[in-house]
Protein backbone atom coordinates (compact mmCIF):
# COMPACT_ATOMS: atom_id res chain seq x y z
CA UNK A 1 0.00 0.00 0.00
CA UNK A 2 3.03 2.60 0.66
CA UNK A 3 4.82 1.69 -2.42
CA UNK A 4 1.44 2.32 -4.56
CA UNK A 5 1.02 5.32 -2.94
CA UNK A 6 4.40 6.58 -3.35
CA UNK A 7 4.04 5.54 -7.15
CA UNK A 8 0.96 7.47 -7.45
CA UNK A 9 1.84 10.19 -5.39
CA UNK A 10 -1.58 9.50 -3.34
CA UNK A 11 -1.35 12.33 -1.10
CA UNK A 12 -4.06 11.14 1.21
CA UNK A 13 -1.95 7.82 2.28
CA UNK A 14 1.55 9.68 2.45
CA UNK A 15 0.75 12.57 4.93
CA UNK A 16 -1.25 9.14 6.87
CA UNK A 17 1.94 7.33 7.00
CA UNK A 18 4.48 9.96 6.55
CA UNK A 19 5.49 8.60 10.21
CA UNK A 20 6.14 5.13 8.79
CA UNK A 21 8.20 6.53 5.56
CA UNK A 22 10.50 8.80 7.79
CA UNK A 23 11.21 5.72 10.33
CA UNK A 24 11.64 3.35 7.18
CA UNK A 25 13.99 5.39 5.65
CA UNK A 26 15.86 6.19 9.47
CA UNK A 27 16.20 2.58 9.94
CA UNK A 28 17.43 1.68 6.64
CA UNK A 29 20.12 4.43 6.91
CA UNK A 30 21.13 3.25 10.66
CA UNK A 31 21.54 -0.56 9.14
CA UNK A 32 23.98 0.38 6.41
CA UNK A 33 26.26 2.45 8.63
CA UNK A 34 26.01 -1.00 11.11
CA UNK A 35 26.22 -3.38 8.15
CA UNK A 36 28.65 -1.86 5.41
CA UNK A 37 30.73 0.17 7.62
CA UNK A 38 34.55 0.08 6.67
CA UNK A 39 33.88 -1.07 3.19
CA UNK A 40 35.98 0.48 0.13
CA UNK A 41 35.75 0.48 -3.75
CA UNK A 42 36.88 -2.97 -3.95
CA UNK A 43 33.47 -4.29 -1.58
CA UNK A 44 31.16 -4.34 -4.94
CA UNK A 45 28.32 -6.70 -5.06
CA UNK A 46 25.09 -7.34 -7.31
CA UNK A 47 21.74 -7.52 -6.54
CA UNK A 48 18.51 -8.48 -8.71
CA UNK A 49 15.15 -7.81 -9.29
CA UNK A 50 12.26 -9.28 -10.96
CA UNK A 51 9.75 -7.29 -12.65
CA UNK A 52 6.59 -8.03 -14.76
CA UNK A 53 4.46 -4.72 -14.41
CA UNK A 54 5.85 -1.07 -15.14
CA UNK A 55 8.28 -0.18 -12.07
CA UNK A 56 9.60 3.32 -10.51
CA UNK A 57 12.36 3.07 -8.37
CA UNK A 58 10.55 6.31 -6.46
CA UNK A 59 9.34 3.77 -4.12
CA UNK A 60 11.01 1.76 -1.50
CA UNK A 61 13.45 -0.69 -3.78
CA UNK A 62 13.29 -4.77 -2.46
CA UNK A 63 16.01 -6.34 -4.62
CA UNK A 64 17.32 -10.17 -3.74
CA UNK A 65 21.08 -11.59 -3.86
CA UNK A 66 19.70 -14.43 -5.26
CA UNK A 67 19.20 -14.27 -9.13
CA UNK A 68 16.97 -17.35 -9.51
CA UNK A 69 14.74 -15.32 -6.78
CA UNK A 70 14.37 -12.65 -8.88
CA UNK A 71 13.98 -14.30 -11.94
CA UNK A 72 10.94 -15.94 -10.93
CA UNK A 73 9.34 -12.86 -10.63
CA UNK A 74 10.20 -11.75 -14.02
CA UNK A 75 9.23 -15.08 -15.38
CA UNK A 76 5.59 -14.95 -13.91
CA UNK A 77 5.19 -12.31 -16.94
CA UNK A 78 4.58 -14.87 -19.57
CA UNK A 79 1.52 -15.72 -17.87
CA UNK A 80 0.18 -12.36 -19.62
CA UNK A 81 0.50 -12.26 -23.43
CA UNK A 82 0.09 -8.49 -22.68
CA UNK A 83 3.44 -8.21 -20.38
CA UNK A 84 7.21 -8.19 -20.91
CA UNK A 85 9.23 -9.81 -17.54
CA UNK A 86 12.59 -7.50 -16.76
CA UNK A 87 15.29 -8.82 -14.56
CA UNK A 88 17.07 -5.69 -13.26
CA UNK A 89 20.86 -6.65 -12.35
CA UNK A 90 22.27 -3.86 -9.79
CA UNK A 91 25.79 -3.54 -9.00
CA UNK A 92 26.28 -1.84 -5.60
CA UNK A 93 29.90 -0.59 -4.55
CA UNK A 94 28.81 0.78 -1.13
CA UNK A 95 32.10 2.73 -0.66
CA UNK A 96 31.77 4.76 -3.72
CA UNK A 97 27.53 5.45 -2.41
CA UNK A 98 25.96 6.46 0.68
CA UNK A 99 22.90 5.78 -0.64
CA UNK A 100 20.73 4.38 2.01
CA UNK A 101 20.24 0.83 1.44
CA UNK A 102 20.30 -2.39 4.25
CA UNK A 103 19.69 -6.20 4.38
CA UNK A 104 16.99 -7.27 6.25
CA UNK A 105 17.23 -11.22 5.78
CA UNK A 106 17.56 -11.25 9.29
CA UNK A 107 14.34 -9.53 10.06
CA UNK A 108 12.19 -10.62 6.50
CA UNK A 109 9.30 -13.17 6.72
CA UNK A 110 11.19 -14.67 3.39
CA UNK A 111 14.28 -15.26 4.73
CA UNK A 112 15.91 -17.33 1.46
CA UNK A 113 15.48 -14.47 -1.07
CA UNK A 114 18.56 -12.73 0.89
CA UNK A 115 16.63 -8.86 0.95
CA UNK A 116 18.77 -6.09 0.04
CA UNK A 117 16.03 -2.96 0.84
CA UNK A 118 16.94 0.74 -0.75
CA UNK A 119 15.39 3.49 0.53
CA UNK A 120 13.24 5.80 -1.80
CA UNK A 121 14.54 7.46 -4.91
CA UNK A 122 17.43 5.63 -5.37
CA UNK A 123 19.04 6.41 -8.43
CA UNK A 124 21.05 4.21 -10.63
CA UNK A 125 22.72 4.32 -14.24
CA UNK A 126 21.66 2.61 -16.75
CA UNK A 127 24.35 -0.14 -18.41
CA UNK A 128 22.47 -1.99 -21.03
CA UNK A 129 19.25 -3.64 -21.70
CA UNK A 130 19.05 -6.59 -23.58
CA UNK A 131 16.86 -9.92 -24.57
CA UNK A 132 17.44 -12.92 -22.49
CA UNK A 133 18.60 -16.03 -24.50
CA UNK A 134 15.49 -16.56 -27.93
CA UNK A 135 12.92 -15.13 -25.02
CA UNK A 136 11.35 -11.87 -26.45
CA UNK A 137 9.61 -11.41 -23.95
CA UNK A 138 12.03 -11.31 -21.12
CA UNK A 139 14.76 -8.53 -20.74
CA UNK A 140 17.77 -8.21 -18.28
CA UNK A 141 18.84 -4.42 -17.71
CA UNK A 142 22.16 -4.11 -16.32
CA UNK A 143 22.22 -1.35 -13.79
CA UNK A 144 25.06 0.56 -11.43
CA UNK A 145 24.07 2.60 -8.31
CA UNK A 146 25.39 6.12 -8.82
CA UNK A 147 28.40 7.22 -6.84
CA UNK A 148 27.89 10.12 -4.61
CA UNK A 149 30.78 12.01 -6.84
CA UNK A 150 28.76 11.69 -10.15
CA UNK A 151 28.29 14.96 -12.02
CA UNK A 152 25.12 14.36 -13.67
CA UNK A 153 23.58 13.49 -10.47
CA UNK A 154 25.26 16.42 -8.67
CA UNK A 155 23.71 18.49 -11.26
CA UNK A 156 19.89 16.36 -11.78
CA UNK A 157 20.26 16.73 -7.53
CA UNK A 158 20.96 20.35 -7.43
CA UNK A 159 18.13 21.22 -9.93
CA UNK A 160 15.59 19.14 -8.38
CA UNK A 161 17.03 21.06 -5.12
CA UNK A 162 16.08 24.40 -6.50
CA UNK A 163 12.41 22.83 -8.31
CA UNK A 164 11.16 21.25 -5.02
CA UNK A 165 10.32 24.07 -2.40
CA UNK A 166 13.52 25.06 -1.39
CA UNK A 167 12.48 27.19 0.83
CA UNK A 168 9.77 24.74 2.53
CA UNK A 169 10.63 22.46 5.42
CA UNK A 170 9.22 19.65 6.49
CA UNK A 171 5.17 19.23 6.30
CA UNK A 172 5.40 22.75 4.19
CA UNK A 173 7.55 21.17 2.15
CA UNK A 174 4.88 18.36 1.58
CA UNK A 175 2.13 21.08 1.31
CA UNK A 176 3.85 23.11 -1.56
CA UNK A 177 4.65 19.17 -3.41
CA UNK A 178 1.05 18.54 -3.07
CA UNK A 179 -0.24 21.61 -4.39
CA UNK A 180 1.93 21.27 -7.33
CA UNK A 181 0.71 18.35 -8.84
CA UNK A 182 -3.35 19.64 -8.17
CA UNK A 183 -3.81 17.84 -5.00
CA UNK A 184 -4.94 21.64 -3.64
CA UNK A 185 -7.71 19.53 -1.00
CA UNK A 186 -5.59 17.67 0.59
CA UNK A 187 -2.94 20.31 0.92
CA UNK A 188 -5.69 22.77 2.63
CA UNK A 189 -6.05 20.16 5.26
CA UNK A 190 -2.79 19.90 5.99
CA UNK A 191 -2.25 24.11 6.17
CA UNK A 192 -5.37 24.14 8.47
CA UNK A 193 -3.90 21.14 11.50
CA UNK A 194 -0.60 23.73 10.96
CA UNK A 195 -3.12 27.04 11.86
CA UNK A 196 -4.12 25.10 14.55
CA UNK A 197 -1.34 23.80 16.47
CA UNK A 198 0.33 27.81 16.60
CA UNK A 199 -0.60 30.75 18.22
CA UNK A 200 2.37 32.53 17.16
CA UNK A 201 1.52 35.60 14.75
CA UNK A 202 4.39 35.51 13.09
CA UNK A 203 3.79 31.40 12.17
CA UNK A 204 0.84 32.12 11.11
CA UNK A 205 0.82 34.41 8.39
CA UNK A 206 2.57 32.70 5.79
CA UNK A 207 0.30 29.66 6.68
CA UNK A 208 -2.78 32.45 5.36
CA UNK A 209 -1.03 33.12 2.83
CA UNK A 210 -0.33 29.64 1.51
CA UNK A 211 -4.29 29.11 2.19
CA UNK A 212 -4.87 32.28 0.21
CA UNK A 213 -2.98 31.00 -2.45
CA UNK A 214 -5.07 27.57 -2.52
CA UNK A 215 -8.19 29.22 -2.49
CA UNK A 216 -7.42 30.65 -5.84
CA UNK A 217 -5.78 27.91 -7.64
CA UNK A 218 -9.10 26.33 -7.14
CA UNK A 219 -11.47 29.49 -8.24
CA UNK A 220 -12.95 30.24 -4.61
CA UNK A 221 -12.06 34.28 -5.09
CA UNK A 222 -13.44 35.56 -1.87
CA UNK A 223 -12.21 32.48 0.06
CA UNK A 224 -8.38 33.78 -1.21
CA UNK A 225 -8.66 37.29 -0.16
CA UNK A 226 -10.26 36.45 3.14
CA UNK A 227 -7.11 35.03 3.83
CA UNK A 228 -4.73 37.11 1.88
CA UNK A 229 -5.99 40.04 4.23
CA UNK A 230 -5.23 38.19 7.39
CA UNK A 231 -2.07 37.31 6.36
CA UNK A 232 -1.72 41.24 5.29
CA UNK A 233 -2.79 42.04 8.82
CA UNK A 234 -0.33 39.94 10.19
CA UNK A 235 2.60 40.44 8.43
CA UNK A 236 2.13 44.41 8.66
CA UNK A 237 2.29 43.44 12.34
CA UNK A 238 5.19 41.62 12.53
CA UNK A 239 7.27 42.96 9.33
CA UNK A 240 8.82 46.36 8.26
CA UNK A 241 6.73 48.18 5.97
CA UNK A 242 8.98 47.25 3.11
CA UNK A 243 9.48 44.10 3.70
CA UNK A 244 9.39 41.57 0.08
CA UNK A 245 6.35 39.55 2.49
CA UNK A 246 4.33 42.34 2.05
CA UNK A 247 4.75 42.91 -1.19
CA UNK A 248 4.10 39.63 -1.86
CA UNK A 249 0.83 40.11 0.21
CA UNK A 250 0.06 43.05 -2.18
CA UNK A 251 0.46 41.35 -5.34
CA UNK A 252 -1.71 38.06 -4.90
CA UNK A 253 -4.70 40.77 -3.38
CA UNK A 254 -4.09 42.35 -6.44
CA UNK A 255 -4.35 39.07 -8.14
CA UNK A 256 -7.76 38.01 -6.19
CA UNK A 257 -9.05 41.38 -7.17
CA UNK A 258 -8.10 41.25 -10.40
CA UNK A 259 -9.53 37.75 -10.87
CA UNK A 260 -13.21 39.24 -9.53
CA UNK A 261 -12.91 41.98 -12.15
CA UNK A 262 -12.40 44.75 -9.79
CA UNK A 263 -9.53 46.18 -11.50
CA UNK A 264 -9.56 49.49 -9.27
CA UNK A 265 -8.78 47.94 -6.14
CA UNK A 266 -6.80 45.78 -8.00
CA UNK A 267 -4.46 48.55 -9.25
CA UNK A 268 -4.22 49.92 -5.83
CA UNK A 269 -2.48 46.49 -4.16
CA UNK A 270 -0.51 46.20 -7.24
CA UNK A 271 1.17 49.42 -7.05
CA UNK A 272 1.97 48.69 -3.63
CA UNK A 273 4.08 45.68 -4.38
CA UNK A 274 5.34 47.32 -7.66
CA UNK A 275 6.76 50.65 -4.49
CA UNK A 276 8.10 47.66 -2.29
CA UNK A 277 9.58 45.45 -5.32
CA UNK A 278 11.20 48.70 -6.60
CA UNK A 279 13.24 49.57 -3.06
CA UNK A 280 14.76 45.65 -2.65
CA UNK A 281 15.35 44.53 -6.78
CA UNK A 282 17.27 45.32 -9.40
CA UNK A 283 15.13 47.01 -12.68
CA UNK A 284 15.89 43.84 -14.47
CA UNK A 285 14.41 41.19 -11.90
CA UNK A 286 12.25 38.72 -12.69
CA UNK A 287 9.82 39.62 -9.66
CA UNK A 288 9.71 43.05 -10.28
CA UNK A 289 9.02 43.03 -13.76
CA UNK A 290 6.29 40.55 -13.50
CA UNK A 291 4.58 43.04 -11.09
CA UNK A 292 4.81 45.93 -13.60
CA UNK A 293 3.08 43.49 -16.35
CA UNK A 294 0.21 42.97 -13.64
CA UNK A 295 -0.43 46.80 -12.73
CA UNK A 296 0.09 47.63 -16.63
CA UNK A 297 -2.11 45.12 -17.34
CA UNK A 298 -5.10 46.47 -14.12
CA UNK A 299 -4.69 49.54 -16.04
CA UNK A 300 -5.74 48.68 -19.38
CA UNK A 301 -8.75 47.02 -18.34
Amino acid sequence: MLNRALRLMDGDIITRMGFLIGDLHRQIEQLRKEQYAGTTTTNTFTVYRGQGRLISFNNFLSTSTVRKVSLGFAQNARRNPDRVGVLFIMKINPGQSTTPFASIAGISDFEEEEEILFSMHSLFRIQDIKHMAENNRLYEVNLVLTADNDPELSRLTEYIRKESCPNSQGWYRLDSVLSDIGQFHKAEEIYQVLLDQTNDDENKAPIYHQLGMLKRNRGKYEEAHTFYEKSLALYQKTLHPNHPDLASSYNNIGLVYENMDNYSKARTFYERAVQIAQQSLPSNHPTLQQRRKNLERAKNK
